[in-house]
């Protein structure tokens, strides 16, 4: 009860104040300021964040990489602090259950995966989706490539007028990549490493790989992206079959099954009767 009016008076002091000019000009003035942060600290001292998630089971290695998808700063020391949170939330629920009502226990188990997972499910969630997006558009964005390479443009001039063309996710990355080279951060071939490493998306390993390849061989760059389009568009499309061919038999499996328990109690149905005349 005393965890609970805590939570709530919290609660209403923050939203109270965030609007103030004083919380904004001293926000780290009062109690909770990163109070995660401070959690961590009085449990595990020095202690890298890493090793500590590592020793829970969090795949931090994931976790970092979808972050940088995402574009969020990664807070492992968060994410450690909420296993704790779970961990208290599930004990406290446990002596709930034990002396109220067993099914505290479940509501328990739920808070505790709320805690453990919601941050982490959110970040991953996102990332996928933003996968899946680059990988819908790679196709589409290779064959404009591959036009654009025909004029006879640059590799990197071809890519940064084609970005300011097509409106997609993977124009605004390599928009972002392109900036950062002209900014002398990276070269071109720099920058597509960058986005490759960023997804991590075979076909898009692959292209870079061809056209970085052809660049150092001095063989024709065009010819590279003409290919790897004609094999992406080709995957792509199994891939697509292959998907159409899994919903079918999902699909399938509840049809099958509604016409086959009615012919099984039409079947069994005079056997019953008998038995029970019997």
């Amino acid at each position: 009860i005393f965890l609970i009016i805590l939570a709530i008076s919290t609660l209403i002091y923050q939203s109270n104040i965030k609007n103030t000019r004083y919380y904004k000009e001293h926000p780290d003035d009062w109690f909770f300021y990163k109070f995660s942060d401070k959690v961590f600290n009085a449990l595990f001292g020095i202690t890298e964040p890493e090793d500590v998630a590592l020793k829970l089971g969090i795949d931090v290695e994931e976790y970092y990489k979808n972050c940088m998808v995402v574009g969020v700063e990664a807070n492992i020391r968060g994410i450690v602090t909420d296993y704790i949170y779970g961990f208290l939330t599930l004990f406290f629920f446990i002596i709930i259950a034990i002396f109220v009502n067993p099914l505290f226990f479940m509501f328990g188990l739920s808070s505790t995966y709320i805690f453990i997972k919601r941050k982490r499910i959110t970040v991953k969630s996102k990332a996928e989706s933003m996968r899946e997006q680059i990988k819908g558009e790679f196709p589409r964005f290779l064959g404009l490539l591959s036009t654009e390479l025909e004029v006879g443009l640059p590799i990197d001039t071809a890519i940064y007028l084609l970005s300011h063309k097509y409106d997609s996710l993977i124009s605004k990355e390599f928009l972002t990549s392109f900036n950062d080279m002209r900014l002398g951060a990276v070269g071109w071939q720099g920058a597509l490493y960058q986005i490759s490493t960023k997804y991590s998306i075979d076909d898009f390993s692959d292209f870079v790989m061809d056209v970085t390849t052809a660049f150092s061989k001095g063989t024709s760059i065009s010819e590279a992206v003409k290919e790897r389009t004609r094999e992406v568009k080709t995957r792509r499309l199994y891939d697509v079959k292959e998907k159409a061919a899994k919903t079918e038999s999902i699909i399938l499996i509840p049809i099958a099954i509604c016409q086959f328990i009615p012919m099984v109690a039409f079947i069994l149905l005079p056997t019953i009767q008998s038995v029970v005349n019997i």
